[in-house]
């Protein structure tokens, strides 16, 4: 759950297994809408996400929106899928292939699909015979919304064969899937700007020393202006939080927080001295 909403889940400090007391420690870092998302979400009825005010799909708090069109028999795939990019800031909705789903279900898979920033099919030999994954498809195409094809066992038909699809090894680990739909997010003009968010959170989440240094390159493409004072915050706070973000070396040997401290300094500016009659000037 705090994955879901962008808390940072590393575990500093000495908690004794105190899982109350990490779980305290780790939201207490989390940021104003942060806390309001979880706070909605914990106090919910069901326990479920429900509807915003205008009757839209709740997504994660800064998160970009991702809708995973997937057939029934693949659904567990679609749902590792979804957990590893969770972690990243990329929140997945995982639609499921009932033969009749309820009238309720239906709403809900339209209500993602017409918020949602961006959709990927993983296309399995057995997709084209889906009753909804076609249509699926065609409400992101008629939306004008970035399709992502993977190639699963079969190559894309129809509308999205005109996109881009990218083949996944039949030996690729849900990491390795997650790896290749992120940097094809965050890559795409069209959906480079609502990836930022989550480019800077994978960086905070890095799970290795080569995890760190390649997020490290897509925070290169973040320009200054998209930068909000927060995704700096979290970026600075990755280098105490994460050991594998503080001690991680860039190929150069330069230090990846040094790196990152770098870019940070460059976009905040050296605030200027002030100078001995400052004082006196007038609002």
């Amino acid at each position: 759950m705090l994955n879901q909403f962008g808390f940072s889940t590393h575990w500093i400090g000495d908690y004794d297994d105190d899982r109350y007391a990490y779980a305290v420690d780790r939201v207490s870092r989390g940021s104003d809408d942060q806390i309001r998302e979880l706070h909605r979400f914990a106090s919910s009825s069901d326990g479920t996400l429900s509807p915003g005010p205008d009757g839209s799909r709740t997504w994660g708090a800064g998160a970009f929106r991702l809708f995973i069109s997937h057939t029934h028999a693949h659904r567990e795939r679609a749902g590792r899928l979804r957990d590893r990019l969770l972690r990243w800031g990329v929140d997945a909705f995982v639609a499921h292939d009932d033969i009749e789903p309820t009238r309720e279900w239906e709403n809900e898979i339209l209500t993602a699909l017409r918020t949602c920033d961006a959709l990927c099919a993983l296309i399995t030999p057995d997709f084209v015979a889906s009753r909804w994954c076609d249509q699926e498809v065609g409400v992101a195409v008629a939306r004008g919304i970035l399709v992502l094809p993977l190639k699963l066992g079969t190559d894309p038909h129809g509308f999205i064969a005109k996109y881009q699809a990218i083949t996944v090894p039949s030996d690729a680990t849900p990491y390795t899937v997650a790896s290749l739909v992120f940097g094809a997010l965050a890559g795409s003009p069209v959906t480079a700007g609502a990836m930022v968010s989550a480019i800077v959170r994978r960086y905070a989440n890095s799970g290795s020393y080569d995890d760190a240094r390649a997020a490290f390159a897509l925070l290169q493409t973040i320009t200054d202006s998209a930068w909000t004072e927060a995704m700096m915050e979290e970026a600075e706070r990755a280098a105490t939080e994460n050991s594998q973000v503080r001690d991680a070396y860039l190929r150069d040997g330069t230090r990846v927080e040094g790196a990152v401290a770098e870019i940070l300094k460059g976009i905040r500016g050296d605030a200027a001295p002030l100078s001995p009659d400052d004082d006196d000037i007038p609002f």
